[in-house]
């Protein structure tokens, strides 16, 4: 009885220190996996980062090296930027004579037809910052004598100016199409627009 209960005691021990060993190993070799995974990972992500192609680059790739060199540079394919093309232009040089400046008309709109207890809001913009000159609108039309008033620009702001306003009353014209002329001058800049209106 001794015997069996001493060999019952090694047993156990021995049962114990195999499930003991086992656990080690499978343990060892797990982390040993995932080491090793985890290193062919990092090796395979280095060589990605690191490779170079030094072949010579497709057509699809020399596109793309276009495309991305136009939209870094504000341009279409074959045109010009037009970065800063909010600003207004700057006047022109003419030779042996004043700089052209653009001037627009903001109103009234071309071939607007007014009833003759109107009146008309005439509204001019110079494309530069000016403080002397005069801003000179004549209305003319086949058959009637011209209508020509005057008045001086003023700054409305950091880079263009305006004319002052013109406010005629559609009564003083004729019915019919007159031509619409505003000429800016002063000592050194010349601008001019043309257009429209109707008189019912």
């Amino acid at each position: 009885m001794k015997i069996n209960k001493k060999n019952h005691h090694i047993q156990r021990k021995l049962i114990i220190a195999s499930t003991i060993i086992l656990v080690v190993i499978i343990g060892a070799s797990l982390y040993a996996i995932t080491k090793f995974s985890d290193k062919q990972r990092y090796d395979d992500t280095k060589k990605e980062i690191n490779s170079v192609d030094y072949n010579a680059p497709t057509d699809e790739q020399k596109q793309n090296g276009a495309t991305i060199k136009d939209d870094s540079n504000g341009t279409e394919t074959g045109k010009e930027s037009t970065s800063g093309s909010d600003q207004p232009p700057s006047p022109t040089p003419q030779q042996g004579g004043k700089s052209i400046v653009e001037v627009l008309k903001t109103s009234p709109q071309n071939n607007t037809t007014y009833a003759k207890s109107d009146f008309i809001y005439f509204r001019f913009s110079i494309s530069t910052e000016v403080s002397t000159g005069l801003c000179t609108l004549t209305l003319s039309k086949v058959g009637a004598s011209s209508v020509t008033k005057t008045a001086p620009p003023f700054q409305s702001g950091p880079t263009t100016s305006t004319c002052k306003g013109f406010d005629i009353p559609a009564s003083e014209l004729s019915t019919g199409v007159w031509k619409i002329d505003l000429v800016f001058e002063n000592d050194s800049l010349y601008g001019s627009t043309t257009g429209n209106i109707s008189i019912e």
